[in-house]
């Protein structure tokens, strides 16, 4: 919310599924418009919050304000003249890997909260990747090196739907 850059400094900045988690979200998109370029392009994601989190209640707990496609509109065109919305939706296949992510790690997160605390990021880190790899071995099914660029649909129509809104502004 305070960067250290003079205005008009860049040509793009860019905030992929970073907005839900600022607590001053108008500082923080006044401040990405500040040293934006009066040509330049702005563009972020945001999880639709109709479609993630419905009745409101968030599905990540570190998010402070999700938005749906027309509130992220009016929000955005306080700060930029010009704000197109694209929807950001997964196939089939992708759906598939993210179920089996939830699953495989469902187990790592009933760990109690005393013990997560004993390790160390570093190690942390490393018994999920023990655990991811053998829990490979024994399932069978689409693994997140399956997923390529065709598995993320963008679009300007039923951004309402999407699982993530796309936002290109510009000044």
């Amino acid at each position: 919310t305070s960067l250290g850059f003079a205005d008009n400094t860049f040509g793009a900045a860019t905030a992929f599924e970073v907005l839900e988690h600022v607590k001053d979200q108008e500082r923080f998109i006044g401040e990405l418009r500040r040293v934006l370029k009066s040509d330049g392009v702005c563009v972020l994601s945001t999880p639709n919050t109709r479609v993630m989190s419905p009745g409101g209640v968030f599905t990540n707990p570190d998010h402070t304000r999700e938005f749906s496609a027309d509130e992220l509109k009016i929000f955005l065109s306080r700060f930029f003249g010009r704000v197109e919305l694209y929807g950001q939706t997964l196939s089939a296949r992708a759906f598939e890997v993210l179920a089996r992510q939830k699953q495989r790690y469902a187990s790592l997160s009933r760990v109690p909260v005393f013990l997560k605390r004993l390790f160390p990021v570093s190690v942390k880190a490393r018994l999920a990747r023990a655990y991811s790899f053998f829990y490979l071995l024994k399932s069978a099914g689409a693994r997140p090196q399956d997923i390529d660029e065709s598995d993320f649909l963008i679009a300007s129509a039923r951004v309402e739907e999407a699982r993530y809104i796309i936002a290109v502004c510009r000044p």
